[in-house]
């Protein structure tokens, strides 16, 4: 392979890349941080070393590449804690590029992806809420559903952030017309969020994410949603009697028992819900 024994970590390390990077990237992953220059120097060294047998592959402006079936090889030969090891600091180095580069969704993309490789759940999520925000914010729903379907089919459903996942695909297939698709998993996302809130009944963040879950099926339900609605009625008012809604946030109560008594949809309530769980979720407790 190398003709030094650094030679494989390197190539190890550069397996884990799904995109051409540099000698400095490399370095950084393999420091697990910014690199020190003679460590730039001795991965570009095995890099050079590395290319003669065609391991790895020269790119323009200095990226280095494995083409996939190349990269196999080397992933299969050493333990899955060590590979997974590989994904995660090439995962932190996607994340510290998004830091340096904001808007270059490509890099929160790809950390994204590695970590969830590295089995970094919540890393990835946190990558995942950045680029998904992004996306959201300037209207991107197709690549919003598609991104938050790719995160979801590696996050473990168990986890305690597969539901927000979930909401993010099911309102971005519901603003594509993708009536079916959004109702079966807004049904997954309540039904997750139940059981939570089931489990850990003082967790406060858990009841207001119900409340918004139930507030989204109320919304498309044909129904009308009033069973929906009374549930989430339920939350508010115990939320209230416990003394965990301010003042302000109390006027949420008379829209949902408003909307009970009228039997409509309230224009805007949906969205204006869902900002207010936001912003309630961050209130110090």
């Amino acid at each position: 392979m190398g003709r030094e024994p650094a030679d494989l970590v390197v190539l190890h390390q550069a397996t884990a890349f799904a995109l051409p990077v540099d000698a400095r990237g490399l370095a950084f992953a393999l420091a697990d941080g910014e690199p020190e220059e003679q460590g730039v120097e001795e991965v570009a060294a095995s890099a050079r070393r590395l290319i003669e047998p065609s391991l790895l592959t020269p790119l323009p402006q200095d990226l280095l590449w494995v083409h996939r079936w190349t990269a196999q090889a080397p992933r299969g030969h050493i333990p899955e804690d060590q590979a997974r090891e590989c994904s995660r600091r090439a995962g932190e180095y996607h994340a510290w590029r998004l830091t340096q580069i904001p808007h270059d969704l490509a890099d929160g993309v790809e950390a994204t992806r590695r970590f969830l490789e590295a089995a970094a759940f919540d890393r990835a999520l946190e990558m995942a809420h950045l680029v998904l925000d992004f996306m959201q914010r300037y209207g991107q729903l197709v690549d919003v559903a598609a991104f938050a379907g790719e995160v979801l089919e590696v996050l473990p459903s168990e986890h305690a952030g597969y539901y927000a996942i979930c909401g993010a695909e099911a309102d971005a297939l519901m603003g594509l017309g993708a009536t079916d698709r959004a109702l079966a998993r807004y049904r997954e996302a309540t039904g997750i969020i139940e059981r939570l809130a089931r489990a850990e009944p003082r967790r406060a963040d858990f009841q207001f994410d119900l409340v918004a879950s139930l507030q989204r099926m109320a919304d498309f339900a044909a129904d009308g949603g009033a069973d929906h609605l009374e549930r989430a009625l339920g939350i508010l008012h115990r939320l209230a009697a416990t003394g965990a809604l301010y003042p302000g946030q109390r006027k949420w109560i008379a829209h949902f028992e408003e909307r009970l008594r009228s039997g409509s949809r309230t224009p805007g309530l949906h969205s204006q819900a869902r900002q207010w769980i936001a912003r309630l979720g961050k209130q110090p407790r």
